[in-house]
């Protein structure tokens, strides 16, 4: 069940990102507030757990808050 996000809502402005096998949080991300700026363009990203290998490419903050949940107060998009 998603729920609106709302600045109210969060403790700060970060979000988790989380691998979407294991679930382990692999890096915070700091929101800029800038939808339309590459925000992650080119970035390799292993899971230390499972060893999955995530590449990002042309992500801005608006594909990265579109999916992502809140959970205790923090943003967290699972990739």
């Amino acid at each position: 069940m998603k729920k609106d996000v709302f600045k109210e809502d969060l403790i700060d402005d970060t979000i988790e990102l989380r691998c979407k096998k294991c679930n382990m949080k692999i890096m915070e991300y700091k929101l800029q507030h800038d939808d339309k700026a590459c925000a992650l363009n080119g970035i390799s990203l292993k899971c230390t757990r499972c060893k999955r290998i995530m590449i990002l490419m042309r992500y801005t903050e608006a594909i990265i808050r579109e999916g992502s949940a809140v959970a205790d107060g923090r943003m967290v998009k699972k990739i």
